[in-house]
């Protein structure tokens, strides 16, 4: 036990390193693949120009879903394969995720702090503001259900297999 909780140190140390030392500690986001010379993020010859017409377009103004049927159709942008996973057509939630992720912009959000990556930019920091505006108006806001709550909600446990006992809210028929 002693072993596992030393290792988990010892990451999240070389982790808080290499972040300092402006390098990515986790798996390269797509366009991007490392280096294992340097251990540095450098640009995925076949896939970085991509990533940064897709930026471009968005600039110009083109929708979300416009976005994604061009990446998809006319640019053919697939993931990166690694192992038996990988190499299909980029989908529409890593389109979104790659479009408000400030990584692309040179910096790098890790556990809620923001580190300065020396990786190759697609973007500006002001281009991606720009973008993000821009996305914030074609996107339309998620409502969510009103989540009713009960007073007694999780502490009453079933006797028998100890599985948390619920309520829910059912409408009056008659």
């Amino acid at each position: 036990m002693k072993y596992v909780d030393d290792l988990f140190i010892d990451v999240r140390r070389g982790n808080r390193e290499a972040l300092a030392q402006g390098r990515w500690p986790g798996k390269p986001k797509l366009g991007y693949r490392r280096d294992y010379a340097t251990m540095r993020l450098v640009a995925d010859e076949q896939r970085f120009p991509l990533i940064q017409e897709l930026w471009q377009r968005a600039l110009s103004g083109i929708r979300p879903a416009e976005l994604l049927c061009i990446a998809r159709e006319q640019l053919h942008l697939t993931t990166l394969i690694t192992g038996k996973v990988g190499g299909k057509l980029i989908n529409k939630a890593a389109l979104y995720r790659m479009m408000r992720d400030p990584f692309y912009a040179g910096l790098m959000p890790f556990h809620g702090t923001t580190y300065q990556g020396t990786h190759p930019q697609a973007v500006t920091l002001d281009e991606f503001e720009r973008v993000q505006q821009l996305i914030d108006r074609h996107v339309r806001p998620i409502t969510r259900s009103k989540r009713l709550w009960f007073t007694y909600r999780g502490l009453v446990v079933c006797g028998r297999c100890h599985a948390a006992v619920t309520a829910k809210h059912t409408p009056n028929r008659h």
